[in-house]
């Protein structure tokens, strides 16, 4: 695939400011620390053209909270490795966000996913080949190989399948090398359903070929 990782493809307005919500960022950031110690979010020179790549976010009043742009290589997190984005539209692939940094190439694809339940209040996103290639053996809802990374399309048919899965769930995206979403009402929830997956892929009959 040639889609480069990690690069904002939506329109953006952002104003710089010092983050008013974040009773979320502790669970965030130890969600963020199993993703990485797995080699589910991370930067690595070999992968993705060396772009960061996964990212998580939390719901708040206004919005929700999500790690910054190109993050990936921080082995922890704090507030200013936060915004908040405030409103989107997904017709339009646009964003307005706030905080301290500006928020991750994937924030409309998070929003796709909030915009399907308001119960959803965690959405993490992930980059596993693991899960990825084996989406059908796992028998994971995916969206379409024809439909690419940061377009209108994408962020339509994520908010379609999510809602056909259901308030809490998870999915590929076939059309995003790697591209893993899951969600649900609590932290926990949403990681469960990546930590599971991706233990069940790593079991399966192909990766045991692979080895």
């Amino acid at each position: 695939m040639t889609e480069r990782e990690g690069v904002i493809k939506y329109s953006l307005d952002f104003t710089d400011g010092v983050l008013t919500e974040s009773a979320s960022l502790d669970v965030l950031d130890a969600w963020r620390s199993i993703f990485k110690d797995t080699g589910l979010l991370g930067e690595d020179p070999d992968r993705y053209g060396g772009y960061g790549f996964g990212n998580l976010s939390a719901r708040t009043d206004r919005g929700f909270l999500i790690t910054g742009s190109q993050t990936g290589n921080l082995s922890t997190t704090s507030g200013s490795h936060y915004a908040e984005v405030v409103a989107w539209s997904l017709e339009d692939n646009a964003v307005s966000a706030m905080g301290p940094i500006r928020p991750s190439s994937e924030a409309l694809t998070h929003a796709a996913i909030y915009d399907a339940f308001e119960s959803i209040r965690y959405v993490f996103h992930v980059h596993s080949p693991d899960i990825w290639r084996q989406s059908q053996w796992l028998g994971l809802p995916s969206t379409s190989a024809d439909i690419a990374y940061g377009t209108v399309d994408m962020a339509l048919a994520l908010k379609k399948l999510a809602g056909a899965s259901g308030p809490d769930g998870i999915m590929t995206m076939l059309g995003h090398e790697d591209g893993v979403m899951s969600w649900g009402a609590s932290a926990e929830t949403a990681g469960t359903h990546m930590v599971c997956a991706l233990a069940r892929a790593k079991s399966s009959p192909a990766a045991e070929f692979d080895r």
